[in-house]
């Protein structure tokens, strides 16, 4: 037994040992000048055998391989979905980096294994490092079906009030990909979300206003009782980038609520008399003459 555990071990070292990294794939791949196609067949070759692997570095190693070659020339990787689950699944972060990386790049609702990969998600979502929170939040915007979404609403709506900023902030985010993929998920999380209107930091705030001007461009009429908030915003924000998504949400308000024009007018006109930046004049622009074409001062 003591021989057998040994010659695993010594067979494990080996295939780590030997195996081709990603630098050596993309090198060899640089001075190609023919036969592009051939080589990179026979490191699939190779992937395929390696992926296999019981030594975590050499799966997760092809794995990272694979999706560079996915990524490159599209090539089908659904073979290994299990694989990238696999992958996900492993302690090391640096590992765990590579699975997410595959999943978010290779899944999506026609892959059976897309529901195994429901509880790692959840474990990555509750863990205490940040950056594993992250990468699952990340992940779950990308690969969301309905029950993906789902299932893990209540995980996200948690993380919407997590004292660690860059999780609030990714949580935040992902929200609308929840609502697009499960509408019901607006019912339990969209108090919260509107909470972050009033957040302590600005980048969460941004994050908000992100997902509500999304909202508001597929469906307005949801967001008009916000307007009260949306106008604080647009009076307060001494950010650019924030205030466009505010004038873009007005750009589609307005035409559905004409008492809005008379309370934004003046606080359009004033942006476009003092900005310097040509984005937000723009947005201002077009903001006026889809909502406030009656307007005789913001027109003039």
């Amino acid at each position: 037994i003591s021989n057998c555990i040994n010659s695993g071990m010594a067979s494990t070292i080996m295939e780590s040992l030997f195996q081709r990294t990603l630098e050596d794939l993309v090198k060899g791949l640089r001075v190609q000048m023919i036969g592009e196609s051939r080589y990179i067949s026979n490191h699939l070759d190779e992937i395929r055998k390696e992926i296999k692997s019981t030594d975590s570095n050499t799966k997760a190693v092809a794995l990272q391989k694979l999706t560079y070659i996915n990524m490159l020339q599209g090539v089908d990787m659904e073979w290994a979905a299990f694989h990238v689950i696999e992958v996900m699944s492993m302690t090391k972060f640096e590992y765990k980096k590579i699975g997410y990386l595959a999943a978010s790049q290779s899944f999506h609702e026609g892959i059976d294994v897309i529901l195994l990969a429901t509880n790692q998600i959840r474990k990555d979502l509750s863990s205490t490092n940040e950056y594993e929170a992250g990468l699952a939040l990340e992940c779950l915007s990308c690969i969301a079906t309905h029950d993906l979404a789902q299932e893990l609403t209540p995980e996200v709506f948690t993380l919407l009030a997590s004292g660690r900023l860059y999780v609030r902030k990714r949580a935040t985010l992902v929200i609308f990909k929840l609502f697009t993929k499960y509408p019901e998920a607006v019912r339990i999380a969209c108090k919260r979300l509107v909470e972050k209107l009033e957040d302590s930091d600005p980048m969460v705030v941004c994050a908000a206003v992100c997902v509500f001007c999304e909202m508001a461009l597929k469906d307005p009429r949801s967001c008009i009782p916000l307007a009260p908030e949306f106008y604080k915003l647009l009076v307060d924000s001494k950010h650019n980038w924030l205030t466009i998504k505010i004038v873009k949400i007005f750009g589609v308000l307005t035409p559905l609520e004409p008492r809005l024009v008379k309370k934004i007018a003046e606080p359009l006109c004033e942006l476009m008399k003092k900005t310097n930046a040509k984005s937000l004049l723009l947005e201002c622009i077009r903001t006026i003459i889809s909502g406030l074409p009656d307007h005789a001062e913001a027109m003039k």
